[in-house]
């Protein structure tokens, strides 16, 4: 968890730097890349998005699930510097998989 604070501002006061370096250090994706959707089986339809950071300087953080074919909204999720990332210790866990559900495979997984 990151919590970014204005320490020249009280809690009544707006700040006007705190948009501005959230926007820098952290931006939202430019777009979204569906990578996964299930309509099969009468279920509940599910649509897995993974965010394009704005440049290689950024990653996301893992994906947006939606349950319509529309891209989420950008402002849904923001990016980290790549330099504050790091790969997961460990072989990831399997969480769940649509075995028996039909369509294009799919899966879930835990790291960590």
């Amino acid at each position: 968890m990151l919590e970014l604070h204005d320490t020249s501002k009280n809690g009544m006061q707006t700040s006007g730097a705190l948009p501005r370096a959230r926007a820098q250090l952290l931006p939202h994706p430019l777009s979204y890349r569906q990578v996964w959707s299930s309509t099969v089986g009468g279920a509940q339809p599910l649509f897995v998005w993974r965010p394009q950071p704005p440049s290689a300087a950024f990653v996301a953080l893992g994906h947006v699930a939606t349950s319509t074919p529309q891209p989420p909204p950008l402002e849904a999720v923001h990016c980290v510097p790549a330099a504050w990332a790091e790969d997961a210790a460990g072989p990831p866990d399997a969480v769940w998989d649509d075995s028996g559900l039909g369509g294009r495979p799919g899966s879930l997984w835990a790291t960590g």
